[in-house]
């Protein structure tokens, strides 16, 4: 648990660290890995450590605002860090797909776009404000009685828009990345092709070189070594959230169905 608690809190403050090094040089991935590193942060801080917590027999001691404020900023960080990655995974889109208009985006567009992001996670996290309580007569932070439907609806709910849905996305920005990554390859392999056989013919024939068959400017945009990169980390960032986040989605969703114990 020790391990659990510290890595995170290292790793991510390490990141936060390097790229606040670079404030006056940021790049739009770069304040996309910041606001990453954030929700992270605030997972390990309101999710992992009070769990820790009471899971030792510490119980919960502080009051009922108190309360209300950790499961609001547990569910708070699940959805930031969710909608961030999809802020990371449409801009490596838009830079792959449109590579040219990519250099018109600014730092502060993805500003207001993480700022968006930040705003319907706070917004969606509202709920948590309403349904837990700290009992007077016990020393826990707990779930409001509600009829079992009523858990069954809301876990199936932030399934599907923390998880389900974002996947989905991520799914079909990423393998439409691909498509435009393979595209590419092979109009720059057509590309090279073309000038072999223009460089031969000259070489060979350079009496019969006219206007018609003059060397002309590829149309191939090239997608720099740089893009493919930042596309390689962001989708190894994807795979592993959705390893690490799918046990604890599939537990929530088999208990609030009665499939297993609570």
């Amino acid at each position: 648990l020790n391990l659990s608690l510290n890595i995170p809190q290292i790793g991510n403050c390490c990141v936060l660290i390097a790229l606040w090094q670079r404030f006056s040089k940021h790049t739009r991935m770069h304040i996309l890995i910041f606001h990453l590193a954030v929700a992270d942060l605030i997972v390990v801080l309101f999710e992992m450590l009070p769990e820790w917590i009471i899971r030792f027999g510490f119980g919960f001691y502080a009051n009922d605002a108190t309360c209300k404020f950790v499961k609001f900023m547990q569910i708070l960080g699940m959805y930031g860090s969710t909608y961030v990655l999809l802020c990371a995974a449409f801009d490596r889109y838009k830079a792959i797909r449109y590579p040219m208009q990519s250099f018109q985006l600014t730092s502060k567009r993805v500003h207001t776009t993480v700022g968006v992001a930040w705003a319907v996670s706070a917004v969606l996290s509202t709920p948590q404000l309403f349904i837990f309580e700290k009992p007077d007569t016990r020393n826990m932070c707990m779930l409001k009685r509600f009829p079992r439907a009523f858990d069954q609806a809301y876990t199936t709910w932030y399934f599907f828009v923390i998880m389900f849905v974002p996947t989905c996305l991520l799914i079909y920005l990423y393998g439409m990345i691909a498509v435009l990554i393979m595209r590419n390859l092979k109009q720059k392999t057509k590309a090279g092709a073309f000038a072999s056989g223009l460089i031969f013919h000259f070489l060979n024939f350079p009496a019969v070189i006219d206007s018609n068959f003059a060397p002309r400017a590829s149309n191939t945009v090239v997608i720099s070594r740089a893009k493919i990169k930042t596309v390689q980390m962001t989708l190894v960032i994807v795979i592993t959230y959705v390893l690490l986040w799918t046990p604890f989605f599939t537990v929530q969703m088999l208990a609030a169905w009665g499939a297993i114990n609570e």
